[in-house]
């Protein structure tokens, strides 16, 4: 089995050398990956998951995902949204996560989520995830603002990345 730390090696080389892409590296095996012209980022996150079976190897995995919206009221509207539309890409899907507030509220959090198996992944492979998902969410995230209000991650504070 492959480990996390060699996976993110390998994953790093493909951004930074094959791809060209320059990237911000961040605490807990995290990569962010901005572009200027783009309402959103990349967040790509390293993890190993282990199985409970001789017939399964342990494995590592790379989540590709982007913020959508954070700040989102919890609706019917909203909750039926994820549920339907949020799983009908091909590639991908639209995760909520329900957020504790300081005042005691809970708001909602949008992000686009695509996630590979790390052990055997190839440039042209990671390529397209993070093309897919960075376009994917930035149409999203202005069309999903229109529906259901909320902030961007352009809108936002640099102070507030919690939850992303």
């Amino acid at each position: 089995m492959t480990d996390v730390a060699d996976v993110k090696a390998r994953v790093l080389e493909m951004l930074t050398e094959g791809l060209g892409i320059e990237v911000q590296l961040r605490p807990e095996n995290e990569v962010l990956v901005e572009l200027p012209e783009s309402s959103t980022a990349v967040f790509i996150r390293f993890f190993a998951k282990e199985f409970k079976s001789e017939e399964i190897e342990d494995q590592v995995f790379v989540n590709v995902s982007a913020p959508l919206l954070r700040g989102l009221s919890l609706t019917p509207e909203l909750y039926r949204w994820v549920a339907t539309e949020g799983t009908t890409y091909d590639v991908g899907c639209v995760q909520l996560y329900e957020v504790d507030e300081d005042d005691g509220s809970q708001t909602g959090f949008l992000r686009f989520v695509y996630t590979l198996l790390g052990d055997y992944l190839d440039e042209d492979e990671l390529g397209t995830a993070l093309w897919t998902v960075l376009f994917t969410a930035d149409r999203l995230d202005d069309e999903l603002q229109a529906q259901f209000g909320g902030r961007r991650w352009v809108d936002e504070d640099p102070g507030d990345e919690a939850n992303l």
